[in-house]
């Protein structure tokens, strides 16, 4: 079985599409997600690690990234694209990485 997937952004963005491919008639694609995990023996452990590495960001290259994605996004279907609701720490790691939430021990992450 496939993993749940929980970022509100990849789900809408998934189901956009599963629909759409409905009414064209055709089989919905199988989907991949650029998801980088931050696994270490405790979940504090992990929390804390993605704040070093938030903390230590060159804070130009994720907000530069996602003013023009968020500039992109406008021209789509529903004016926003799939990146219009993501935080600097999503894009420390660009197109959402560690907004797929893989983070904490490397049991809560399986």
């Amino acid at each position: 079985m496939p993993p749940q997937i929980t970022c509100p952004a990849a789900v809408s963005q998934i189901n956009d599409v599963r629909v759409a491919a409905g009414r064209a008639g055709r089989t919905a694609p199988r989907f991949g997600l650029n998801g980088f995990l931050i696994a270490r023996d405790t979940e504090a452990e992990a929390r804390h690690t993605l704040r070093e590495i938030v903390v230590k960001a060159d804070s130009d290259a994720p907000e530069g990234f996602g003013a023009a994605l968020k500039q992109a996004g406008r021209s789509t279907a529903d004016g926003k694209g799939m990146w219009q609701d993501s935080t600097f720490e999503d894009l420390v790691q660009y197109n959402d990485g560690f907004g797929t939430g893989l983070i904490g021990t490397p049991e809560q992450i399986a």
